[in-house]
């Protein structure tokens, strides 16, 4: 029984490039480490440590931006957050009372002398 995917293969993988050998890589892999290390002054270090500028070390992705994603707009609300308020009529009429400073004084029989 056949499968619907049967002969079919992943989208990306019709982009494959075939790698090309290129100059030995310098040093070993280090199975307890997980990772290829190379020798240097200071003893074994990860070559994605010290192999600043290698091919084999580099990753690049071509991005194209979408039409929308340019606007000045969608720019501004993925690098701020915005929060609109409102005070209720209460509100404000709270914030007077507590913002104002009410002192009722009553002389005292001594103190009109």
């Amino acid at each position: 029984m056949s499968t619907p995917h049967a002969g079919k293969q992943p989208f990306m993988a019709r982009f494959a490039v075939p790698r090309q050998a290129g100059a030995a890589l310098p040093g070993r892999y280090d199975e307890r480490q997980s990772l290829w290390v190379v020798e240097t002054d200071c003893g074994e270090r990860p070559l994605v440590a010290v192999g600043e500028g290698r091919q084999e070390l580099e990753t690049k992705t071509k991005v194209d931006n979408e039409q929308d994603d340019e606007a000045s707009h969608v720019l501004g609300l993925t690098s701020q957050t915005q929060t609109a308020v409102s005070l209720e009529q209460d509100d404000e009429m709270l914030a007077t009372m507590l913002s104002a400073t009410i002192t009722e004084v009553t002389p005292e029989a001594d103190d009109l002398q």
